[in-house]
This record gives C-alpha cells, sequence and structure tokens, in this order.
C-alpha cells in the first residue's frame, strides 16, 4: 500500500539528490515500517554547496521513498508569492497513493486536502500543534484570526478524516 505523507518538514535538494535531517529521517521510517511506499510532500530548498546542507545530511537513498518537492517558502509571504505554483504542482499529489496522512497543521498539508477530497483518497490527520493555544493567548489581532482560521481547519480536517493521532 502507498501512502502520501505532508507535513511542514523541509528537505535540501543538492546535485540532484534530496537530503533530511533526522527527523525527516524519523518519519519516513515510521511510515516505512507499515507502508510500502512513501510519497514525501514538503518543500524542498536547492541548495549549491556541501556546507549549505547544515543539519540536512542525510541522503534519500531508499527507493521506497518519493520525494514529491514544492517551491520552499517560510512563512505566510513567501507562500503568497508561491501559491499559483505550489497549486500547479499539487494537481497529481495523489496519484498512486492508497491513503494519505496529514501532519496538522500545515500550509502544505492543508493544500493538499483539496486535492485528496477530489481524488477519493481517505486520509488520517496527526495533529501535532493547537493552534487554539495560541488563539487563546495571542494579543495581536491578525495572528489571532490567522491562528483561530487554522484551528477551524484542523477540525473541519478531522471530521472528514478516517483516522486522527493526537502528537502533541
Amino acid at each position: 500500500m502507498n501512502v502520501l505523507v505532508s507535513c511542514d518538514e523541509y528537505c535540501y535538494k543538492y546535485a540532484g539528490d534530496y537530503y533530511l535531517r533526522d527527523v525527516g529521517t524519523i518519519f519516513t521510517k515510521r511510515y516505512l515500517s507499515v507502508f510500502d511506499k512513501l510519497r514525501f510532500v514538503i518543500r524542498v530548498k536547492e541548495v549549491y554547496s556541501v556546507s549549505e546542507l547544515g543539519k540536512f545530511r542525510i541522503k534519500v537513498t531508499d527507493p521506497k521513498i518519493e520525494i514529491y518537492p514544492l517551491d520552499f517558502f517560510q512563512g505566510p509571504i513567501q507562500y503568497a508569492k508561491h501559491y499559483l505554483s505550489i497549486r500547479r504542482k499539487l494537481n497529481h499529489v495523489a496519484h498512486g497513493c492508497d491513503v494519505a496522512i496529514l501532519r496538522l497543521p500545515s500550509t502544505v498539508a492543508f493544500a493538499v486536502l483539496p486535492k485528496l477530497a477530489a481524488q477519493n483518497i481517505p486520509f488520517a490527520t496527526e495533529l501535532v500543534y493547537d493552534c487554539y493555544d495560541d488563539y487563546k493567548s495571542e494579543n495581536n489581532i491578525i495572528y489571532k484570526i490567522l491562528m483561530k482560521r487554522m484551528h477551524d481547519s484542523q477540525v473541519n480536517a478531522c471530521k472528514k478524516a478516517i483516522g486522527g493521532a493526537p502528537v502533541t
């Protein structure tokens, strides 16, 4: 069975190869202990020297892992700049996948969600953070609105999921 996993983990690309940090490798090992193949839908940053890899030093060599690269961005302003490109790249994101796991909240996973629904791909959620905590404690009105919207999106995703796990 093939799984699509989407989260806010990063990947670096150097000389045509993909590199993960320890956390990304832990994810891939965990999911491959259950599934036959893994499509890892994440942001990819291209670097041009080994020194730029930093903590992203673990080369992806397992043929059961497919990195599905999306434009690299950090924060809402950069996301807005890459929004259309990311949406286009996600058109066939679930092709060949039997099930998906979305680690939420995640800008990328939230973008993947409608593509899964359109292709009738069942998905589960892993909740890695509760945005409502920030919503309750934040004084900045813009940030407060953003956290409330993310919380509501998490709740809606969980309602549509075939399963869920809190991992916070």
